[in-house]
């Protein structure tokens, strides 16, 4: 194996590791998207970042795959997380700094994962 091979599958375990996919890149003009599966360790980060009152109706278990509430979730995500947390959620990321055109996706927590996020990524 080339040491091309063993970086991309170095860096594809970490991802898979993480509990999340992305796009995000130091590049802070491009807009991107962090996209998170409920219980991995990425999603309890993100969840630490968040306050009190912002937690109420955000947190969903492991392995969640309802879309009804991962629908709502992003919802809530979206009008009501501070962008203070979500600049807290991308500090913890290495090498993936906060822009204002990035943002926080929850994905169901299911074997197609990787295709359908790729599939995203190439729109």
């Amino acid at each position: 194996m080339n040491s091309l091979s063993i970086a991309i599958l170095f860096g594809i375990l970490i991802n898979i590791s993480c509990g999340f996919l992305t796009n995000c890149t130091r590049n802070l003009e491009k807009p991107c998207t962090a996209w998170l599966k409920p219980g991995e360790p990425a999603y309890k980060k993100f969840l630490g970042c968040l306050k009190d009152p912002e937690k109420i109706g955000i947190g969903l278990a492991l392995g969640e795959n309802d879309p009804s509430k991962i629908k709502k979730e992003n919802e809530l995500i979206e009008s009501k997380v501070p962008t203070e947390s979500i600049k807290c959620f991308f500090s913890k990321l290495k090498n993936r700094p906060y822009a204002p055109n990035r943002k926080i996706v929850i994905v169901p927590y299911d074997s197609r994962m990787s295709s359908r996020l790729n599939k995203q990524r190439r729109k």
